[in-house]
């Protein structure tokens, strides 16, 4: 086993920037990347674009590995990611097409099993932030996905993968999945397993640990924003963390970035909970070196017996739309705008004109921007239309109006026993 490997975060987000890859493969010297794109409710969104006949993972992926993934081949360098969204194995089968075309032997390994929806169902699980059973909320369930640990992930290489594609992991499984794997750390480890994770939480949100997420323009300035570096986790065997960026990128990393990292979303430092072990972060260190920031201190307990799961339920629909008025009586006419509108909407839905709101700016130039949330798609169009209805029913002089139709969800979250969750693994050659 070796003494040490180098992770780096390539992504925060499924919209993040594409060439942040280039300065880790080509200056980072780093053994494995990981792509984090998911977001709370990311994969309901994606379960809705795969009801109409879409993907359901990131056009982004495909983009990102048909750029890079050809020299991260040549480099050695293997990816880790959650980009493969609700359907995962589609994603692998897209990439594999891809690389066969272009005769490039490619093993990929697919992490599925976070899919739970049938299980919340049919046990009516406890939705804790209303106090009640699922279907006593009394709304579709579109979505639920457990957060899966790291042990597919390692199971993946284990087997050879140089690419593992996963659905709804927790962020920094992302970066112990491969730490186990290289270091050859034991599974019931559980301060190592903390060590690890945190080296993931410290770079799965790519530049907030070099100073992206961390700068304003006053009192913590960050130079040539940019070109930022994305951060670089090395975990040694014993868990001591150093964290880096590419040499020749912007951004920064000290003793500031790193601890502002170090805390993000987590509650209580002292029971940070993850699929992989519960994190105690109340003694940890952070120093400055001189071949980049040290995290020591990090301690581990055994994993919790339940595992968190996202719910997404039908929410409605939401109507964003807005004019603009400009000139002399511009602050009055948007008003009237409003008026018009809130009568209008009041027709239209007979007295029930719920949870809908207004909003004025500026002075010259006036913007009457508008939201609402309804119950189904008819209502929505029909109150976006009435939006550009304003260009001939007055006020006078309205421009730029414009409106659009949006499914709107709510996330919830429940906890389920671990054992009832199957985590699955499929390789793929191309």
């Amino acid at each position: 086993m070796r003494n040490s490997v180098r992770i780096g975060g390539g992504a925060g987000f499924a919209s993040d920037r594409i060439d942040a890859l280039g300065p880790l493969i080509r200056n980072g010297s780093v053994d494995y990347i990981i792509l984090e794109m998911l977001a709370e409710r990311t994969l309901a969104i994606l379960q809705g674009a795969q009801e109409i006949g879409r993907d359901g993972f990131f056009p982004s992926l495909l983009h990102r590995l048909d750029r890079y993934l050809p020299e991260c081949l040549d480099k050695g360098i293997g990816i880790i990611t959650n980009g493969g969204g609700v359907d995962p194995l589609g994603a692998a089968k897209r990439i594999a097409e891809t690389r066969s075309r272009r005769d490039i032997p490619c093993r990929i390994g697919v992490v599925t099993g976070d899919d739970v929806r049938a299980a919340i169902l049919r046990d009516d699980v406890m939705i804790p932030e209303y106090g009640v059973r699922l279907s006593e909320i009394g709304r579709g369930c579109i979505s639920a996905h457990a957060y899966l640990g790291s042990e597919g992930i390692e199971r993946c290489l284990a087997d050879g993968a140089h690419v593992v594609i996963t659905g709804r992991v927790a962020d920094p499984a992302l970066v112990l999945g491969p730490v186990r794997h290289a270091l050859g750390w034991s599974p019931t480890d559980f301060d190592l397993a903390a060590r690890g994770l945190v080296a993931g939480h410290l770079v799965e949100c790519g530049a907030q640990a070099t100073g992206g997420y961390f700068a304003d323009a006053v009192n913590k300035t960050v130079p040539d924003l940019e070109t930022v570096g994305y951060p670089i986790a090395e975990v040694h065997c014993d868990g001591r963390i150093v964290i880096s960026k590419p040499s020749e990128t912007g951004g920064v990393v000290d003793r500031r970035t790193v601890t502002e990292q170090l805390l993000y979303e987590v509650h209580d430092p002292s029971q940070y909970l993850t699929p992989d072990a519960v994190i105690d972060l109340s003694q940890a260190e952070v120093d400055e070196a001189q071949d980049g920031v040290h995290v020591t201190g990090i301690a581990g307990r055994p994993a919790p017996e339940t595992l968190k799961v996202l719910v997404a339920l039908e929410n409605g629909y939401l109507v964003e739309g807005g004019i603009s008025y400009h000139g002399p009586g511009a602050l009055e006419r948007a008003a009237l705008a409003e008026d018009i509108l809130r009568k209008r909407f009041k027709l239209i839905l007979r007295g029930k004109a719920r949870d809908i709101w207004f909003t004025r700016y500026g002075t010259g130039d006036v913007r009457l921007h508008m939201c609402a949330r309804v119950r189904d798609t008819q209502q929505a169009d029909i109150l976006a239309a009435e939006v550009e209805a304003l260009y001939t029913n007055g006020p006078a002089g309205g421009g730029g109006a414009r409106a659009v139709v949006r499914r709107s969800l709510e996330i919830v979250s429940t906890l389920i026993p671990r054992d009832t969750v199957s985590v699955s693994v499929e390789m793929i050659d191309a």
